[in-house]
């Protein structure tokens, strides 16, 4: 199994001499979108970005001053990904023009673009994180990614795909390379997710609507994972959904109680490898869904062939730390 982890590319100008800044930008090269856009600054240019590729997808977390970006003919002639962006807007906004769709961002919205189409906007000093999606994978979840250009979505399923992408720069150092495509497919996911509850589905409506569904499920098992609630029948009541349906869900993962014991077993695993943890073994038991301390020892040999407390002392030690008890 690869030991290899995630690997953030940084970037910045803020080192560069400010008539070098803007230039600088522009003319590097993914992981990047400098080149996308005919960009001119309106105040003095500045921009820092940290970047993961995650198989087939890219994302893209920064900050940049105000400026005009524009996409036309004569850009996507020199630079063209075939691609489609997501981007989140933590802080400031934009307005403008996409294709014959006018719109306005805000923080908390998802506004997403095909970047073989015009646009022409203007953004304020923002702090935003971009997803950055190939067309073919895109329109293979069912997004029709012409369609949606210039969209802004701000609706509460959508507001799921900002804590989403912060946890995983939160966590990005510690992830494996090896799970680069799944991070990839799910932030994937959470986009149709939110499209289709906006009202814009397109492409094969009942996949669509199962990945929805999938989707919202996964989300309701990470929000109560460590509560007792946390059940089969619980969880159809909050879909909607019957047993049977819920179960066909997750019928590649072994079942919905096999993906939960999954999930309840890799945040103990995260949390005994964190060195400010200090919480006994019996305590991350009890806050996880587990019935005992054995209970839980017992399934983390079986998953990681290790006790949780040998985990501990290995993970720490491995780290650089050490630690008693």
């Amino acid at each position: 199994m690869s030991t290899g982890k995630l690997v953030l590319h940084r970037f910045s100008t803020g080192l560069l001499p400010p008539r070098d800044r803007h230039e600088a930008f522009v003319n590097r090269d993914w992981p990047n979108l400098g080149p996308v856009y005919r960009s001119a600054p309106t105040e003095p240019f500045d921009t820092a970005s940290e970047s993961l590729g995650l198989g087939a997808i890219g994302v893209q977390y920064g900050f940049v001053t105000g400026a005009r970006w524009t996409r036309d003919e004569e850009v996507m002639r020199s630079y063209d990904p075939d691609a489609m962006t997501a981007a989140v807007t933590l802080a400031g906004g934009s307005h403008g023009i996409m294709g014959e769709r006018s719109f306005r961002t805000r923080p908390g919205s998802v506004h997403l673009v095909d970047l073989s189409a015009p646009a022409d906007f203007i953004a304020m000093a923002s702090r935003v994180m971009i997803v950055v999606v190939p067309r073919g994978v895109a329109e293979d979840t069912g997004l029709d990614v012409r369609a949606l250009h210039g969209t802004v979505l701000e609706s509460g399923t959508s507001a799921m795909l900002a804590p989403h992408l912060i946890g995983l720069r939160e966590a990005a150092l510690e992830l494996a390379a090896d799970d680069a495509p799944r991070l990839g497919r799910t932030i994937l996911d959470l986009i149709a997710l939110a499209v289709a509850a906006s009202g814009r589905e397109t492409g094969q409506p009942i996949e669509m609507r199962q990945r929805t569904t999938m989707m919202m499920a996964r989300h309701e098992i990470e929000q109560a994972l460590g509560s007792p609630a946390l059940s089969v029948q619980n969880l159809c009541r909050r879909l909607q959904i019957s047993r049977t349906t819920l179960h066909r869900l997750f019928e590649e993962e072994g079942g919905v109680s096999a993906y939960i014991r999954g999930r309840r077993l890799e945040a103990a695993r995260l949390m005994l490898a964190d060195p400010d943890n200090a919480e006994a073994i019996y305590y991350i038991a009890e806050r996880l869904g587990f019935s005992d301390a054995a209970h839980l020892s017992r399934l983390f040999r079986e998953r990681f062939g290790l006790s949780p407390r040998d985990y501990r002392v290995m993970s720490l030690e491995a780290q650089g730390y050490s630690r008693k008890g």
